[in-house]
């Protein structure tokens, strides 16, 4: 902090504003959200797909909660040929709408700031959900601080503005 306090007094003011993002290089691009690369593998019984496995990596710049879910990937690739809606695509999730919200995880709870979290969820098809094999469906997670009482910041459900939407397919064999 010390060089950004002798370069804002050499070089004023308008320098800092360039020199600020530099300062928080680390997290410039951080944003609370899962890894693209998401596993999924079927769970077999009798040799029958009956649901499946997944393991999502959670990363937080700066939340402490994080909840998963799966959403109806149609739901958002309509509100899409409306043209790029966050907002809309926020509100589902935020209020968990059943129109896009399939199945929602348990929280996780004490992320650490940059710290990278592997979760694992394992679904059985038609067990509290309309899940069923081969579909392609949404993965989402949304975050919030430890003392918030909703969500604050939600990743996957669209692309555009350093956001990902994120699909699998389910498995079938």
């Amino acid at each position: 902090m010390k060089l950004a306090y002798r370069l804002l007094d050499a070089s004023g003011m308008r320098k800092l504003v360039c020199l600020l993002p530099l300062l928080w290089s680390t997290s410039a691009w951080a944003i609370s959200r899962h890894e693209k690369n998401i596993k999924v593998e079927s769970v077999k019984e009798s040799g029958k797909v009956v649901g499946f496995k997944i393991k999502v990596i959670l990363q937080s710049s700066n939340f402490d909660v994080a909840t998963v879910g799966i959403g109806r990937t149609s739901v958002r690739e309509d509100i899409k040929k409306t043209g790029w809606n966050p907002t809309a695509m926020r509100a589902l999730v935020e209020k968990e709408d059943p129109k896009y919200v399939r199945l929602k995880f348990p929280a996780q709870k004490g992320l650490g700031d940059q710290i990278p979290r592997e979760v694992q969820y394992e679904v059985r098809y038609g067990v509290n959900n309309d899940l069923t094999p081969g579909e392609e469906v949404d993965v989402y997670s949304a975050w919030r601080g430890a003392n918030d009482t909703k969500n604050q910041h939600f990743y996957g459900v669209f692309t555009g503005g350093g956001h990902e939407s994120t699909s699998i397919k389910l498995p079938t064999e």
